[in-house]
């Protein structure tokens, strides 16, 4: 691949290195992808998506305090009937 962005870039050896770090974040990427999915795939996906539902995220942690600031949880109200 290095090659290729030599020939391709020429002397321009700023962008092959920039190229080059961006190619290994996505194997990288790539690389956690293909573990998790193979963790998901150890466990079953019924139970995967309970996994991944409490893993805590910077997302949930604030929607988790907005609703808390509107009173939290609505509470089960019975039907008459």
């Amino acid at each position: 691949m290095l090659l290729f962005l030599s020939r391709r870039f020429g002397d321009d050896q700023d962008i092959v290195d920039q190229v080059s770090l961006l190619l290994e974040e996505i194997m990288s990427q790539h690389t956690k992808l293909e573990r998790r999915v193979a963790a998901l795939e150890s466990v079953g996906f019924s139970s995967a998506a309970a996994t991944l539902g409490a893993v805590k995220s910077p997302r949930k942690a604030e929607s988790s305090r907005q609703n808390g600031r509107l009173g939290g949880r609505p509470r089960k109200s019975l039907i008459d009937e």
